[in-house]
């Protein structure tokens, strides 16, 4: 028999031989001849892993023969004594439920920018649009960048000196109908000063009236892509909920987690907010998930026992 080896007596009463340090209480052998160290891994750390909120404490490996010595009952803690903060689970509660609604929400803004795109007029009318230097300085103050459904802001393809198109290379700018008219309205009242070029003023007032008329026309276009599609009170809707969400992380931040139940509440609040914060009021990052990123952190090492 090799050196190191100890006999164990099989059911049938056969002997099997196996290194005695590899044979753990209550690991009934396979019937291989020997025990393989993936199998004793595996059973070693099914027995070592800790159920969350518990201490676990592994039986004890006796090299002694299984049949005279009986494994070490573990420890077992009642897991009552280690409860979660009511409140904190509470708050959970509440995040679930805003988070339900912005979800919501947000599908609702979804369908109003479907619709918005649907309405809203495929390009403004040349009338309006200002493209060069000499309009600018024509109608200075009569114009401006032009926005989107979304608020987004406008750009209009160019030509670039080597002769191709470049898409949105220059900004959009309209003129609006409420600064034409303000214009209109002060040339028509103050004819002497174009005493001796009275055609010239007729033709002023002409083009100016073109081209509001052809402003109005756009803006009610675009007034009723907002109206029917609803997205005004959609996107305030989700607004809200998406700033609700950010305050939440603020009242979450007040507890420290005890269990992993508490962990995923904080888990999901950062999880909550990062799909949130791009329709939160402000728009964009606002690095709202950092609020609860550290004591996320010490929360996930003081839990798995590596911090206290």
């Amino acid at each position: 028999m090799t050196a190191g080896v100890k006999s164990i007596p099989r059911h049938n009463g056969e002997l099997s031989a196996q290194p005695v340090s590899l044979v753990a209480p209550g690991l009934v052998p396979t019937s291989n001849s020997t025990v393989s160290r993936r199998t004793m891994i595996a059973t070693l750390v099914t027995a070592m892993v800790p159920v969350a909120g518990t201490s676990v404490v592994p039986t004890k490996m006796v090299e002694t023969e299984a049949s005279q010595q009986p494994p070490e009952p573990p420890l077992v803690v009642d897991t009552d004594l280690v409860a979660e903060n009511p409140e904190l689970l509470a708050l959970g509660v509440q995040l679930e439920e805003m988070f339900a609604s912005y979800q919501a929400a947000a599908a609702r803004l979804c369908e109003a920018r479907i619709s918005a795109a649907k309405h809203w007029p495929a390009r403004p009318p040349a009338a309006i649009v200002v493209a060069t230097a000499q309009q600018r300085r024509a109608f200075a103050g009569c114009f401006e960048q032009a926005c989107g459904f979304d608020g987004e802001r406008l750009y209009r393809s160019a030509a670039g000196p080597d002769g191709k198109v470049y898409e949105d290379a220059l900004q959009l700018n309209l003129l609006r109908s409420d600064r034409l008219r303000e214009r209109l309205a002060d040339l028509r009242g103050f004819p002497e000063e174009w005493e001796g070029n009275k055609q010239a003023w007729l033709d002023e007032q002409i083009d100016l009236q073109a081209r509001l008329g052809a402003a109005e026309r756009y803006e009610a276009a675009c007034e009723y892509a907002m109206e029917i599609s609803g997205i005004a009170a959609a996107r305030k809707w989700v607004q809200d909920l998406a700033q609700g969400l950010h305050l939440k992380l603020f009242d979450i931040r007040q507890y420290v987690p005890r269990t992993m139940g508490g962990l995923l509440i904080f888990a999901r609040a950062v999880a909550a907010y990062d799909e949130a914060q791009a329709n939160s009021q402000s728009g964009g990052e606002r690095a709202g998930g950092l609020i609860l990123g550290s004591e996320l952190a010490e929360a996930v090492l003081r839990i798995a026992g590596t911090r206290r």
